[in-house]
């Protein structure tokens, strides 16, 4: 099995779609990760449409964000059925399609929708890593590719939310004082400006709460063991194995980081 360690997880777009190229198939995608990542995409139809070395890296370095890997991937079908194991899904299945809206320039939205139409569609199932699914998904006859992101060890979203940029002066003063301001109004409470040694900042945030205490190894350990576990309970043998480790985002908690950096932790 291979293994690659990404710094953020639109890289795991870029990483697939290298796999796919090579084995010239489709796959299971088994998403780990306390979100969802299947927010809506805008992505050049040109580029999408013909996956080049320069096109797939303008998809994943300059269209994807942080939360919309998945649905590229559904819409070139390389990933046929999803699997979300969180720490805080209960166990469903649904069917969802991808629905394309035209944009300007030759962009084109991606989303995500499930649907009641039965047919040649794509799967979806949500789950904790406790849950057994074998009374509902075969994966014997699937090649799989694992996906985890080590915010799903210890989630640190305050942080993953925050952008913070320096701005001058003159722009301080306006957001701090017009109260008319664009963008003051249109981020309101999410927006703070502030200054530090003669200078001055915008902070914008989602004010997601701080987490209370640090997450210890052995919760880690835990979490790993049980992780480990549903590989072994469905008899998982992944074709690519891709660890994210959410740092220069701050989604993930730097303990969490420090633990499977250190230890050279494979999943």
């Amino acid at each position: 099995m291979q293994t690659v360690y990404i710094e953020e997880h639109q890289e795991a777009f870029k990483e697939i779609v290298k796999l796919h190229r090579v084995k010239k198939q489709k796959f299971t995608l088994i998403h780990i990760d306390d979100h969802s990542d299947m927010n809506e995409a805008i992505v050049s139809e040109s580029a999408i449409n013909n996956l080049t070395d320069e096109s797939i890296d303008l998809i994943s370095y300059s269209q994807l964000n942080y939360g919309n890997y998945i649905p590229p991937l559904l819409y070139t079908d390389i990933i046929e059925d999803v699997i979300w194991i969180s720490n805080h899904n209960s166990e469903r299945f649904s069917e969802i399609c991808i629905n394309t809206e035209q944009k300007a320039n030759d962009f084109i939205s991606l989303l995500p929708i499930k649907t009641k139409v039965a047919g040649n569609i794509h799967k979806l199932i949500t789950c904790r890593a406790d849950t057994n699914l074998t009374h509902i998904y075969d994966f014997s006859n699937k090649s799989v590719i694992v996906s985890v992101d080590l915010d799903y060890f210890g989630s640190n979203d305050h942080l993953g939310e925050l952008i913070e940029l320096e701005i001058t002066r003159n722009q301080f003063f306006e957001l701090q004082n017009n109260i008319y301001n664009k963008v003051r109004c249109s981020f309101g409470s999410n927006l703070n400006v502030y200054s530090k040694d003669s200078r001055y900042y915008v902070k914008l945030f989602g004010l997601e709460p701080i987490p209370a205490c640090k997450i210890s190894e052995n919760e880690i350990k835990a979490n790993l063991a049980t992780l480990r576990d549903f590989f072994v309970r469905h008899n998982l043998n992944p074709d690519l194995n891709i660890i994210c480790k959410s740092e220069s985002s701050g989604y993930t908690r730097q303990e969490v980081i420090k633990y499977f950096v250190e230890n050279r932790i494979n999943i």
